[in-house]
């Protein structure tokens, strides 16, 4: 049942949230515009993702193709579930998983609380996998890089820690990201960044 709850919340916290609507972000200090990531709208990120609990962890392969607020999420190898899939918009999100009926709902909230009978605070994802905190929530213990960018802070309960960065195109990007709540570890490594900004 624990191993069962690792696979869900990986899916939900991981990605969910990416048809939230794309939001206003504060900037990074001492960045120039042309290197914000908060004008990122569009992006195919590929990479490995890990969730630790007490000491069950559990890894996968993904994908993430973001276009505004369209996206399609590919994670490989989960548990043994073979490949599941997330995708949508700001209006609707569906989880094709193995051989399982499609799961759809109106919100990722809806999505979660189908999972574990409440709600979860996943909207987050969406900013901090470009480095940002969620404009809609209080910022606590920010530290920055000598570059302007955020190399942690706390949100909702979390603990970001943004270890490593890559530039591509411009723009300053993490390439391995720290998530702890509690008990609970989310670690993104992204291998490929391929960003394409607003127009």
């Amino acid at each position: 049942m624990k191993q069962k709850h690792l696979f869900n919340y990986c899916l939900i916290i991981f990605t969910l949230q990416a048809c939230t609507g794309l939001q206003s972000v504060e900037e990074p200090h001492h960045l120039h515009p042309g290197q914000s990531p908060s004008g990122l709208e569009q992006w195919l990120i590929s990479g490995k993702l890990s969730i630790k609990e007490d000491n069950h962890q559990q890894s996968s392969a993904f994908s993430w193709l973001q276009n505004h607020e369209d996206f399609d999420i590919a994670i490989n190898g989960f548990l043994g579930h073979g490949s599941s899939r997330i995708f949508g918009n700001g209006n609707r999100a569906t989880l094709e998983q193995g051989g399982s009926p499609p799961l759809s709902a109106s919100s990722p909230s809806e999505l979660s609380s189908h999972f574990f009978g409440q709600s979860l605070p996943v909207e987050s994802l969406f900013f901090w996998i470009r480095g940002l905190p969620d404009p809609q929530l209080p910022v606590y213990d920010a530290t920055f890089n000598e570059n302007g960018t955020y190399s942690s802070f706390r949100q909702e309960g979390w603990t970001l820690t943004f270890r490593s960065q890559t530039t591509v195109d411009g723009f300053l990007l993490p390439s391995s990201i720290h998530a702890r709540k509690d008990k609970l570890q989310l670690k993104i490594i992204v291998k490929q960044w391929q960003p394409e900004a607003s127009h």
